[in-house]
């Protein structure tokens, strides 16, 4: 397989195990479990969002964008060129969600609950990373929201080429927009990956020759 027809595939990845509000689930463990079965780097280059403990709460909106979203090349002498750095995004379902946070110079500690979850999914979205892994992205956000979000999602996997893992609180909400599903075998703990059903243009072939010569 060429790497046009690589390029080409769905790159959103949804477990079909559902977070739980438990200290039980730890969402990270799992992604990360599963990004050492999937890929043979040795250094898997990712951004994880989850709530506040994705954010700096001292800091405020931009500061928190600045510190692990713009790139390095972008802050010279201590000032950010965080305007030109939003000129910069071709995303434009990000610049809308970016927008409706209001004034970015809020402290996170001022956030509601449902402010502080766009915040970490933006950074993540706005990061350099090659995998996103959003933890209950739905949580806390209204429709109108969630409908940007996986614009968004989308144009970054599609425009960008990155890849996306959804552990959600309801996975109906992202069946629409995800390539495969992850599921675990209870006995042997390992992770396979099936076509969604519900979209039949994509390619498994890559994906199945990836976990197997990952084995």
């Amino acid at each position: 397989m060429n790497n046009a027809q690589v390029n080409d595939i769905n790159q959103i990845f949804l477990f079909d195990r559902e977070t739980q509000d438990s200290r039980r689930d730890n969402a990270l463990k799992e992604f990360l479990k599963f990004l050492k079965f999937m890929t043979k780097k040795t250094t898997i280059d990712f951004c994880y969002s989850s709530g506040k403990n994705s954010l700096h709460s001292n800091l405020s909106i931009k500061e928190n964008f600045i510190l692990d979203a713009v790139p390095k090349s972008l802050i010279r002498d201590g000032e950010d060129n965080f305007k030109q750095f939003l000129e910069t995004l071709k995303n434009p379902h990000l610049k809308k969600l970016i927008h409706k946070l209001g004034d970015l110079k809020r402290t996170t500690s001022s956030l509601d609950q449902g402010e502080i979850k766009l915040t970490t999914i933006l950074k993540s979205l706005m990061s350099q990373s090659e995998y996103i892994l959003l933890e209950a992205p739905e949580k806390e956000q209204h429709y109108e929201n969630i409908e940007l979000i996986k614009k968004a999602i989308q144009f970054e996997v599609y425009q960008r080429k990155r890849r996306v893992i959804i552990k959600a609180q309801n996975k109906d909400t992202w069946l629409d927009i995800s390539g495969f599903i992850i599921s675990k075998c209870e006995n042997s703990h390992q992770f396979h990956c099936t076509l969604n059903p519900l979209l039949t243009n994509q390619n498994v072939t890559y994906l199945n020759n990836k976990l197997k010569s990952a084995a």
